[in-house]
C-alpha cells in the first residue's frame, strides 16, 4: 500500500496550528500586597499567571505541510497566555497500492490525489454519524490527461506558497482545486485548504473544509483538528459538542481539561474567584498539572493558605513548573512552614530548588526561625534582604512606626513641623479587611505648638466576585486643638488589576495644611470677646486610577485624579475646589525600590483663602495655579523595616 502524502498534510499541521490552549505565566513583575483585597495584586510574579483571554490565539499559524515528525499534543495550563503545542500523531490513511516510492512528508510531491480509506473504529461521534460512508475503496483517477497534471502543478504551487507563508496566494489557487478534492473526497487536501483558509481570515470556509475532512474519514485525528479550530476561534462550546461525541482518549481528555482551565480562568481574571473555584473543584475527571497550578492561585487569592499550599504541591508533583514552584514559595511562607517547603525541594528539585537554595535561608528554618524568612518578588525565599516582601497573612497584625512632615512658611502661618507616631491595627480575612489607625503627634508653626493632637480612622474593604471592592471609612478630625473634633468619612467603589486600576468616593476630610485648618485658633476682638475660627473640612468627590504603559514604555506607569468639593469652615468662609493630580514614574534597575518621573497639579479655587486672619482658613488656595515638577518614590523592605518614601 501507498501513502499519499497529501493526506498526511491535515494531521501533520493540525495541532501545532490549532492545538488546545496553553497558558502560561506573565513575563512582567505584578507587585504583590496583602490578600484578599483586588486593590492588591495575589497574582504571581514571573512564571505566574498572565491577564490575555484563555482562548485568545496568535494570528500566525506557522504550521507548515512540511512539519516535522508529530509529537505528543502539549495542554498544560497556567493563567492565562494561549500558546500552541506540538502536533499529535497522524491518523493512520491509506490509498492505492503502487510501485512508486513515498515522498518523505518534509518535502511532499504532489501525487494522484486519492479518497481515504475510512478508518474503523468503535462509538462513532454523532457529528459524524450523519455523513455516509464512501461506497467503494478509493482508486486513483486517470493521471495521463493534461488537466491532471494542471491540477497537479496548481497543487504543488498552493503548497509552496502555504509553506512560504503567502496563505492569501495558497488559498486562491485550493479555491479553484476544492471542487476537485470534494470530489474525490480527498482529506488530506480538503484540509490543507482549511488551514489556508484560516490564516487567510475565510473562517466560514476553514470550519467547512475541516468539518468535511472529519466526515468522510471519521477518523478522530480530523476531528480534533475540528475541535482546535473551534477553540482558536473562541467558540468552546462548539468545540464541548464535538469533544462529547468523541470516545475517550489522551488526546481528548486533555482538550477537555483545556476547556475546563479556559473556563476557569475567565472567571479568575474577571475576578469572580469563588466561580474560579467552584468550576475546578466540581470536575468530574482528575485535574492536570496546569489546572491544579491554577487553582492553587485562586485559593491563595482567596486566602486558603493550606488548600492552596495542597493545590500548588498536587501541580508540582505532576509537573515541577515555575509557577507551581513560586505558589508553594508564596503559600508556605505566610504559612511560616519552610521546613516542608524545603524538604519538598530536596525530595522533588526542579525549579523549587532554586527558589530555596539560600544558605541564610536554610539555617533559619533549620532553627525554627521563620519570622526573619521573607519571599522577593522573584518568589524566593531570602532573609531580611532589601527588595523583600512579605504580605501579612490572614488574620490579625499591629504596626507602629515615627512619622514626619515638614512646610516651609512664614512663622505663625504657612509654617509647619509634624513630629509623632503611627499605629496600624489591620485583620485580613477571605473577602474582608479591617484596619483602623491612630496618630499622635505634635504640630508646631513657629509661634504656636500644639503638642496632644490625636487622630482615628476606621477602614473595612469587601471584595465581591465580579473585582470590585467597596470601601467603607469613619474617623475623627485631629482632637486637642481649639475647636472639637468633627467626624470625618468615605465610601467608595473601585476595581483593580494587574496593569490598570480605577477608583471613586465620596468623601470628608481634615485639611492638613495648618495648625488652624485642622484644628482651629483663637483671638481676642477690640472689645474682649474671643473669636474661634478654622477647622477646615472638605467634602467631595474623587475619581482616580492608573495605568501601566503598553509597548516600550511598559516600564512606566502613569496615575492620576480628579477632585471636585466644597470646603467649609467655622467662622471661615465657604470655597469651592477643581483639581487634577497625575504623575508618571518608572523604576532605576541600578536602586532597588526607587522610582523615578514627573508629576503634576493644578487646581482652581472660586476663593483664595490663603490667609490666616479671621474669615481665612489659614489653605492653600489660589484661584488658579499649575505645578510640574520632578517625583521621586521609594519603597523598600530591609529586613522587618518598610522604607515609603515620597517627593515632588
Amino acid at each position: 500500500m501507498k501513502l499519499n502524502p497529501l493526506l498526511l498534510l491535515a494531521p501533520l499541521c493540525s495541532a501545532s496550528a490549532l492545538a488546545a490552549p496553553e497558558i502560561r505565566p506573565l513575563n512582567t513583575p505584578i507587585e504583590q500586597t496583602p490578600l484578599p483585597s483586588v486593590t492588591e495584586s495575589t497574582a504571581p510574579l514571573p512564571s505566574a499567571i498572565e491577564s490575555t483571554r484563555a482562548l485568545n490565539r496568535p494570528t500566525q499559524l506557522e504550521a507548515l505541510p512540511s512539519a516535522a515528525p508529530a509529537q505528543p499534543l502539549a495542554t498544560e495550563m497556567t493563567p492565562v497566555q494561549v500558546h500552541l503545542s506540538p502536533p499529535p500523531a497522524p491518523p493512520k490513511t491509506e490509498s492505492v497500492p503502487s510501485s512508486e516510492p513515498v515522498p518523505a512528508p518534509s518535502a511532499p510531491t504532489v501525487s494522484t490525489p486519492t479518497r481515504a480509506a475510512k478508518p474503523v473504529r468503535a462509538n462513532r461521534s454523532a457529528s459524524a454519524s450523519s455523513s455516509p460512508a464512501p461506497s467503494q475503496t478509493p482508486r486513483p483517477a486517470a493521471s495521463s490527461n493534461v488537466r491532471d497534471a494542471s491540477e497537479a502543478a496548481m497543487a504543488s504551487k498552493a503548497i509552496e506558497l502555504y509553506e512560504a507563508k503567502d496563505y492569501k496566494g495558497a488559498i486562491v489557487l485550493l479555491k479553484q482545486l476544492r471542487p476537485f478534492y470534494v470530489r474525490t473526497q480527498d482529506a488530506g487536501m480538503i484540509s490543507l485548504v482549511g488551514f489556508a483558509a484560516m490564516e487567510a481570515g475565510e473562517t466560514e470556509l476553514a470550519l467547512e473544509s475541516f468539518r468535511q475532512a472529519a466526515e468522510w474519514t471519521d477518523d478522530e485525528e480530523f476531528w480534533l483538528v475540528l475541535v482546535d479550530a473551534h477553540l482558536r476561534l473562541d467558540q468552546p462550546k462548539e468545540a464541548q459538542k464535538i469533544l462529547d461525541g468523541l470516545p475517550k482518549s489522551k488526546e481528548r481528555d486533555q482538550r477537555l481539561d483545556a476547556l475546563l482551565g479556559a473556563s476557569a480562568s475567565k472567571a479568575f481574571e474577571s475576578g469572580q474567584y469563588a466561580l474560579a473555584e467552584k468550576t475546578l473543584l466540581e470536575s468530574k475527571s482528575p485535574l492536570g498539572a496546569a489546572n491544579l497550578e491554577l487553582l492553587g492561585w485562586i485559593q491563595l487569592r482567596l486566602g486558603k493558605l493550606s488548600e492552596a499550599a495542597a493545590s500548588f504541591e498536587a501541580s508540582y508533583r505532576k509537573k515541577p513548573s515555575p509557577g507551581a514552584a513560586q505558589g508553594l514559595a508564596f503559600s508556605h511562607q505566610r504559612l511560616k512552614s519552610v521546613d516542608k517547603l524545603i524538604a519538598l525541594a530536596d525530595s522533588i528539585k526542579g525549579p523549587l530548588l532554586d527558589l530555596t537554595n539560600d544558605p541564610a535561608v536554610r539555617e533559619q528554618a533549620a532553627s525554627g526561625q521563620f519570622a526573619r524568612i521573607a519571599v522577593n518578588e522573584k518568589g524566593q525565599l531570602i532573609v531580611g534582604s532589601a527588595g523583600s516582601y512579605t504580605p501579612p497573612s490572614p488574620g490579625v497584625t499591629v504596626s507602629t512606626g515615627p512619622t514626619y512632615r515638614k512646610r516651609n512658611g512664614e512663622a505663625g502661618q504657612g509654617e509647619l513641623e509634624v513630629v509623632g507616631a503611627s499605629v496600624l491595627g489591620e485583620w485580613v480575612g477571605a473577602r474582608d479587611r479591617v484596619s483602623v489607625k491612630v496618630d499622635q503627634f505634635a504640630a508646631d508653626n513657629g509661634e504656636t505648638r500644639q503638642s496632644s493632637m490625636n487622630t482615628v480612622y476606621a477602614l473595612w474593604r469587601h471584595q465581591s466576585d465580579n473585582a470590585l471592592e467597596t470601601s467603607l471609612g469613619l474617623g475623627m478630625s485631629p482632637t486637642g486643638g481649639e475647636l472639637s473634633a468633627k467626624p470625618i468619612g468615605e465610601i467608595g467603589l473601585a476595581h483593580y488589576d494587574a496593569d490598570y486600576g480605577w477608583n471613586a468616593k465620596l468623601y470628608r476630610q481634615t485639611n492638613m495644611e495648618s495648625i488652624l485648618s485642622m484644628s482651629g485658633s483663637r483671638q481676642q476682638d477690640a472689645n474682649g470677646q474671643t473669636m474661634r475660627w478654622g477647622q477646615v473640612l472638605e467634602d467631595g468627590i474623587n475619581l482616580g486610577g492608573y495605568i501601566t504603559l503598553p509597548g516600550d514604555l511598559k516600564d512606566w506607569k502613569a496615575e492620576g485624579s480628579l477632585t471636585a468639593a466644597r470646603i467649609t469652615g467655622e467662622g471661615v468662609a465657604d470655597n469651592s475646589k477643581l483639581a487634577f493630580w497625575g504623575r508618571i514614574l518608572r523604576p532605576v534597575e541600578e536602586i532597588e525600590g526607587l522610582r523615578l518621573g514627573a508629576d503634576m497639579y493644578t487646581s482652581a479655587f472660586d476663593k483664595n483663602l490663603s490667609y490666616y486672619t479671621p474669615g481665612f482658613g489659614g489653605y492653600y488656595s489660589p484661584q488658579t495655579s499649575l505645578n510640574i515638577g520632578p517625583a521621586a518614590a521609594l519603597e523598600r523592605r530591609i529586613g522587618a523595616l518598610q522604607l515609603n518614601a515620597y517627593a515632588g
